[in-house]
């Protein structure tokens, strides 16, 4: 750089800011001398010389000068994920020209129908076909729940997720701040609004099981005598009857009896045992009138507003307990469901957001909603805060085990709190790279010379005036906010290695304990920061880059799968139903006269007849297959797990007996300081856990092998009517153009059938994974727990002298027998039983309506005797030349458009099952 250039872009450049010499030059403290025009011109031109002697370039290393200079540039500039397009198959360009070409050749085909002269019911079939299919009808948006202890940042992950401040409850200090399980969904048609929420409430005889439960609990954790049980025992007790009460208190408010917390104790204490009928009575009633006071229209209350401020205070009390001057009731524990739709791109590419209570709330009934929740989610992101997620036992336990290890690759494991690093944090610490610790040193050296250099800037400032000295110091600010920037750049480098760190053990472990191929998807993401991006970030507060903030890649992750879904779908309606549909009005264009059109047509209506057959054969090998691999499995393993469960119980039995009792009366789950959190239950399903998980990969992968014989034999169907219409060729009457292109059509429709066979093997593998959860898990509806409930109850209502022992006897017997796992097998063969019997007539009708539109093409093409009509002509000859151009369209510029659509994109495969 030239001195002259170099001059310009130390003291030429536009004042940045107005600040005194003093905030600069701290250290100076000399006279100020005022010399004359003369002397200053020299003494100015002097000092530049000397200011300008190094190049700038070489204080900050050019490797970090533009990313020094973007930070700058995007201060005061809000951040917006509408400006990400994520490189995704269902978001490139060539995606969306291929929807655009297939609504345009199925469109103009409709046009032409339309404004033709000839109608008849064979154009109108045509017709109602073509207007049918010109829209693609993707699948439901995919549904994704953040799962996680309370406290961790899932409700300011969805915040950030959405771009919308606000919109989701925020706790502190730890505590659980979502009470109710809440969908975020793109907006709605009918929203006239900005934003939009409807509450939906649990059914009455929901809510009075709901009701039951508190007021049992309520009942055995305050009225029974807790001064002979320990301290830790007794502290369970309070926080059980608190929860109950916070629950009773929320829903009741504008009654009397529920007015204090002290008058609702004189109420409940009136009752005479945990299922008093006189009390159960008045909730019940008090809870309709709760819920019809709410203006709820067939158990839903619908609220709008302009702003997520506004709309959170219109919701308030029906998703938390109501904090407001007046006195309200709060019917949170009676809300099943929170529906909010607001205006999200983000949302709108296919996603549905969930955000669940913490599956460690101290309320169960919170718990089992969250449980029963998951069980319907396409996707999981599981939260948890990066400095503990390594050595917390809940996270891992959550990772590796239940439902994010059945959903296999559709999960990810989101580390929040990011930017918790101590800058005093050295690279050997983080086990860094040699790559890693090198950027971390050119950065330090680069902020070390800006140092240097800015002092030796303000060491010149008393030899200048005026406008020099004006320019001086907004080059010392532009330094400064460049020496800031490279803070935050060496911030954003070491969180970077902790990061890198944190990924590596987290998939290490997942994938030493699961051995499966796929690789865990973890991502570690500052909120903190991207609220700062969100704003527009100041010189005060300048946050890490957005690669390292992470919030953009969970959105990407969040999208891969409706991506994948729909570039699926897409591929089939390209090859399957647009081309089966122009080869239907090619057909149409062609049709011909039949001697033998009966015959033939009854040759065409054969394979739908076998339809039936096909299904039923693919569901008794699916039922062979459970009987000999999974049932057959867990008869031959139940003796083993009887034996571990009995050597556990023994075990357990050297508890305390206050502590054991307290195991038994919160049914096997509990956690004491010695003993730690030992969730007997789970202890029990350990072996089961093995064993299963092995005959259900086998069973996985025995089921798909026979949903590809089913499709084989479908296709194979289609093939037998090509091969029994070749043979007939040589009939009166027969028109070997019209025969190729019904072929052709038939050719199509195969990747219709492959779409109609993955939707019932996905609906299989849902089965399966659900099932499987009931068999291995100890949620509280799953099979082991649903077992052992009784016998923890009995144990629980043991009193008296030698109490313990009893219950120890009870216990030790009872998983002696078997108790634990007796039903395993029978629930497992009844489950699929109950879904192949409901399932059987819908999966054939969705094959048998494929070849019910073959059938309706045949009509189209062939008939007996045909009566000369102009208009009907003039209609053949403009399908005839629209479909020689949209043939060549699909088969050239649709189908490449297509693939680099593909090409071009991240790989997702894997995503589709599993």
């Amino acid at each position: 750089m030239s001195a002259k250039k170099r001059q310009k872009s130390l003291f030429g450049a536009i004042p940045l800011y107005h600040v005194e010499a003093d905030s600069i030059c701290e250290n100076y403290n000399g006279p100020v001398h005022v010399p004359s025009k003369r002397q200053h011109n020299n003494s100015v031109a002097k000092v530049k010389e000397e200011v300008i002697s190094d190049d700038e370039d070489e204080i900050i290393d050019k490797a970090f000068q533009a990313e020094v200079d973007t930070i700058i540039a995007n201060m005061g500039q809000p951040y917006s994920a509408a400006k990400e397009t994520p490189e995704l198959a269902a978001f490139h360009p060539s995606f969306q020209m291929v929807e655009r070409m297939c609504s345009e050749i199925l469109g103009g085909a409709a046009w032409i129908l339309q404004k033709s002269e000839y109608q008849h019911a064979e154009t109108a079939k045509l017709l109602e076909r073509m207007l049918r299919h010109q829209a693609i009808a993707y699948l439901k948006a995919k549904r994704i729940g953040l799962m996680g202890d309370s406290g961790v940042g899932k409700s300011t992950l969805i915040n950030c997720l959405l771009d919308t401040p606000g919109l989701a409850h925020q706790g502190s200090n730890g505590a659980a701040c979502t009470f109710v399980v809440t969908e975020y969904h793109a907006a709605w048609a009918s929203q006239t609004k900005r934003f939009a929420a409807e509450i939906i409430f649990f059914e009455p005889a929901e809510r009075e099981t709901i009701l039951k439960e508190y007021f049992a609990d309520h009942y055995r954790f305050t009225l029974e005598d807790v001064d002979g049980l320990e301290e830790a025992t007794r502290r369970d007790y309070e926080l059980r009857r608190d929860t109950t009460m916070e629950a009773f208190l929320a829903i009741y408010a504008e009654y009397p009896e529920f007015q204090s917390e002290e008058a609702a104790q004189e109420f409940l204490d009136t009752a005479t045992s945990d299922r008093d009928p006189m009390i159960l009575d008045k909730l019940f009633t008090w809870s309709r009138e709760v819920v019809a006071s709410c203006e709820a229209d067939n158990s839903v209350v619908e609220r709008a507003a302009d702003s997520a401020i506004e709309l959170g205070g219109k919701i308030e009390r029906f998703v938390k307990t109501w904090n407001g001057d007046d006195i309200l009731s709060s019917p949170w524990p009676l809300v099943k469901l929170v529906k909010i739709g607001l205006h999200s791109v983000f949302l709108s590419r296919g996603v549905v957001l969930a955000d669940l209570p913490g599956l460690s709330d101290v309320n169960q009934t919170r718990v089992k909603l969250t449980q029963l929740y998951t069980r319907d989610c396409d996707f999981i992101f599981l939260v948890a805060r990066v400095g503990r997620v390594q050595t917390d036992s809940n996270t891992n336990d959550r990772l590796l085990y239940g439902v994010c290890r059945a959903l296999g690759p559709r999960k990810a494991l989101i580390c929040t709190r990011a930017d918790e690093m101590d800058e005093f944090t050295k690279p050997r610490d983080l086990a860094a790279s040699p790559t890693d610790r090198q950027e971390h040193d050119q950065i330090l050296r680069s902020w070390t010379s800006l140092s240097n250099e800015i002092k030796r800037f303000a060491a010149s400032l008393a030899k200048l005036h005026g406008q020099a000295r004006a320019e001086a110091l907004d080059e010392i600010q532009l330094l400064k906010l460049k020496k800031k920037a490279l803070h935050v750049m060496k911030l954003g480098v070491l969180i970077k290695m902790r990061n890198k760190k944190v990924i590596a053990a987290m998939q290490k472990k997942y994938e030493s304990t699961t051995k499966e191929k796929n690789p865990l998807r973890v991502y570690c993401v500052s909120n903190e920061h991207y609220a700062l991006h969100q704003i527009g970030y100041t010189e005060d507060l300048m946050p890490c880059s957005m690669d390292i903030v992470g919030i953009s890649d969970v959105r990407l992750c969040a999208l891969i799968l409706p991506s994948a879904h729909k570039l699926k779908k897409l591929q089939e309606h390209c090859k399957g139903t647009v081309k089966s549909l122009i080869s239907s009005l090619e057909g149409w264009c062609l049709q011909s006269t039949m001697e033998r059109r009966v015959e033939l047509r009854a040759l065409v209506a054969k394979p739908r007849e076998k339809t039936s057959s096909v299904i039923a054969t693919f569901l008794s090998e699916l039922k062979a297959h459970l009987r000999t691999i999974v049932i057959d499995g867990i008869v031959q393993s139940r003796p083993d797990w009887t034996s571990r469960g009995s050597k556990a119980a023994g075990g357990w039995a050297q508890y305390h007996h206050a502590t054991y009792a307290a195991w038994c009366r919160n049914q096997g789950d509990y956690h004491k300081k010695v003993q730690g959190r030992t969730p007997w239950n789970a202890t029990l399903l350990e072996p089961v856990m093995k064993d299963l998980y092995k005959f259900w990969t086998l069973f996985d992968t025995t089921a798909k092998d026979a949903s590809a014989r089913c499709l084989s034999s479908l296709n194979n169907l289609l093939d037998t009517v090509v091969v029994d219409i070749k043979g007939r060729i040589d009939f009166p009457g027969a028109d070997l153009a019209s025969i190729k292109s019904f072929n052709e059509s038939l050719e199509a429709q195969k990747a219709v059938i492959y779409s109609r066979v993955s939707e019932i093997r996905t609906a299989v593998e849902d089965l399966s994974r659900n099932v499987k959860l009931d068999a291995t898990t100890a949620e509280f509806n799953a099979y082991v727990p649903v077992a052992m409930k009784p016998v923890y109850r009995d144990c629980a209502a043991k009193t008296g002298t030698g109490r313990n022992k009893v219950q120890r006897a009870l216990l030790e017997n009872a998983i002696s027998r078997g108790v634990p796992f007796q039903d395993i097998a029978s629930k497992v063969e009844k489950a699929f039983e109950d879904f192949f019997e409901t399932n059987r007539n819908t999966f054939t009708t969705k094959l048998e309506k494929i070849f019910d539109e073959i059938l309706v093409d045949f009509d189209l093409r062939f008939r007996v005797q045909e009566v000369h009509d102009p208009s009907r002509d003039e209609l053949r000859r403009q399908l005839h030349d629209f479909v020689v151009q949209a043939k060549i369209k699909i088969d050239g510029p649709m189908m490449e458009e297509l693939d680099r659509a593909e090409n071009d994109s991240i790989p997702t495969e894997g995503l589709l099952s599993g």
